[in-house]
């Protein structure tokens, strides 16, 4: 199996993604296509707000089935190394969407992570936001998903972002594949 035995990396983001002032539900979502076992590294989330400073509450959730619905864009999924152990290193199977119209988000299995991101006012001069970071890599088990329905997703916690936020998001993770 060469480097199958502990999986490929995997990362993908969105620059400036344009989550509108509708965002109650999922803004973004990595979704399993069922075949490998999807292990989430690191979560990111930073922005600007179109006219004013907005501190946003963010949860970083887990679903039982997948968002349906809105209007989305997935991200390209870029592999940490075009070769491992001489090995060329397959295409991802996971698939990252940015929503800028929401969805109806999937089964809630509960929260895994949250925090308050302060989105920054673009000032012609100066750009204002600190990123907030979920890093998993230095924990036992991450967060992980094992099957088609199963999804991974960031949310403003229901609330209705005031001013039209342009959201950066990445995600990066381990694929390994799944014997039956």
């Amino acid at each position: 199996m060469g480097c199958a035995s502990f999986g490929y990396q995997y990362g993908a983001g969105f620059t400036a993604l344009a989550v509108g002032t509708a965002a109650t539900t999922v803004i973004a979502e990595l979704t399993s296509p069922g075949t490998n076992e999807i292990r989430v590294q690191r979560v990111s989330i930073s922005g600007l707000e179109a006219t004013a400073n907005a501190a946003n509450h963010v949860q970083l959730i887990k679903e039982s089935t997948n968002s349906t619905g809105g209007t989305k864009t997935a991200a390209t999924a870029v592999p940490f190394s075009t070769f491992t152990n001489g090995i060329a290193t397959p295409p991802a199977t996971a698939v990252f969407n940015g929503y800028t119209v929401t969805p109806a988000a999937g089964t809630l299995v509960g929260v895994i992570a949250c925090g308050v991101q302060e989105f920054g006012l673009a000032i012609p001069t100066l750009t204002v936001g600190i990123p907030l970071v979920w890093d998993f890599t230095s924990q036992v088990q991450v967060p992980t998903l094992n099957s088609v329905t199963e999804a991974l997703a960031l949310t403003l916690n229901s609330a209705t972002p005031a001013n039209a936020p342009a959201l950066d998001i990445y995600v990066w993770w381990v694929e390994v594949p799944l014997f039956s």
